[in-house]
């Protein structure tokens, strides 16, 4: 009875203390094969030079040469499909409720703001913007919509009236970047020399010095980190408070050229260039370099674009761009490359999109999109959670089994 108690028990232990160790090291884990060298999900020909752009879960197809726009389903099916007249001045965007916003052109000095619903696909209201010249479209938690020119920042509500206009002076190079906190309060424009916040009122709320054309402002689109703004500037991380205020600078050693900026668990990863070529990188909060690797060679970056995208369940993919997409790599975030592919360039592939639930879309000049399935969404188990749970399973056998043998014990009393 003993020895069958002691083999048992045995048996359970090799199979529950593996579980304390955890999962294999994912720097000894093998590459994945590429999802995309398996079938498509779906793919879909459209007879037109095409551009893609995601929301949700869901995508806009938009056909450059006809005025027409599709939304497809994550299937593949066309939900609606919307024509307008002119030619799109930007990208639509889309607001809490499922509406996206669409600028197109009413004459010579005047441009069309639309809004569209998005079930159906049917105009809801459509105003006259007095500017001829819109470089960015932004829309709020509250449906307003912020139309940034060079020079000038105008308001819409979620009605299609003008709310306000207010002239603020020369944009940086027409490069902006408007940044809501989660009650949508406050928004910021960088302007040549310095970084000022607008509150919904079109009131300047403070300004924040900027040190050299150089600086680097990301957009931090993660509702825990929308209480902060971070400005990169000479290898250093300021972070500001919705007032305005510094509350906290680190140093980044070798950060270099910040292209992309994205923070997740506390942990910074970037996209940079340096002497050596282009990097991806990841940091810690108080600026310790965990890991780099070598995107490409300085050599070959010049003239590309390169873009970096953290999903929800912890996969980081890299997109390197030539004239065309080439090249695609999937990394864990502790730096392990899980996959890479080397794409078509004669298909003429320029974009390539990621959705949560780990779909790709691939899309060419051809009118052609592919879909595809990477790594899902998941639930992540820590390993502290398997030690407890083996530990747990452990003390309850040993208990049974300490029990067994007092009980056999007075039996043999």
């Amino acid at each position: 009875m003993i020895y069958t108690l002691i083999m048992t028990f045995m048996v359970i232990i090799s199979i529950t203390v593996p579980l304390i160790g955890g999962n294999t090291s994912a720097e000894t884990a093998p590459k994945e094969d590429p999802p995309l060298d398996d079938e498509p999900l779906w793919e879909k020909k459209f007879d037109d030079d095409i551009d893609v752009i995601p929301v949700y879960d869901d995508i806009y197809v938009t056909l450059l040469n006809e005025n027409r726009i599709h939304l497809l389903k994550e299937n593949g099916d066309i939900r609606w499909t919307h024509e307008y007249q002119g030619h799109m001045i930007s990208w639509p965007v889309v607001g809490n409720e499922h509406y996206y916003f669409l600028i197109g052109t009413n004459d010579e000095n005047a441009i069309t703001l639309r809004s569209i619903d998005y079930e159906t696909g049917d105009i809801r209201w459509e105003t006259d913007i007095p500017e001829k010249e819109i470089v960015w479209t932004v829309v709020n938690i509250y449906e307003e919509v912020y139309l940034v020119s060079r020079d000038r920042l105008i308001m819409v509500n979620s009605e299609g009236s003008i709310r306000w206009e207010r002239e603020i002076g020369n944009i940086h190079n027409g490069v902006h970047r408007l940044m809501t906190n989660k009650e949508g309060g406050l928004h910021g424009v960088y302007r040549n020399d310095d970084l000022i916040f607008i509150s919904r009122d079109g009131e300047i709320k403070w300004t924040y010095p900027l040190d050299g054309p150089d600086t680097y402002l990301p957009d931090i689109n993660r509702p825990e980190h929308h209480d902060h703004i971070y400005i990169v500037e000479n290898e250093k991380i300021h972070w500001l408070d919705m007032s305005g205020e510094v509350v906290r600078t680190e140093n980044y050693p070798n950060l270099g050229d910040v292209s992309s900026l994205d923070i997740i668990h506390d942990t910074f990863f970037v996209l940079s260039t340096a002497q050596e070529g282009l990097y991806i990188k990841s940091y810690t909060r108080e600026g310790v370099l965990e890991w780099e690797r070598l995107l490409a060679p300085e050599s070959s970056i010049e003239n590309q674009v390169f873009r970096f995208k953290i999903l929800e369940n912890n996969q980081l993919y890299t997109l390197i761009y030539s004239v065309f997409l080439k090249n695609i790599q999937a990394y864990e975030l502790d730096g392990t490359l899980r996959w890479e592919y080397e794409l078509d360039t004669a298909e003429g592939f320029r974009h390539l999109h990621v959705t949560e639930t780990g779909t790709l879309y691939l899309a060419s000049i051809h009118g052609n999109i592919y879909a595809y399935q990477d790594r899902p969404l998941r639930e992540e188990t820590s390993k502290l959670s398997f030690f407890y749970i083996a530990l747990i399973v452990v003390t309850i056998l040993m208990s049974i089994f300490v029990a067994m043998i007092i009980l056999e014990r007075k039996d043999k009393l």
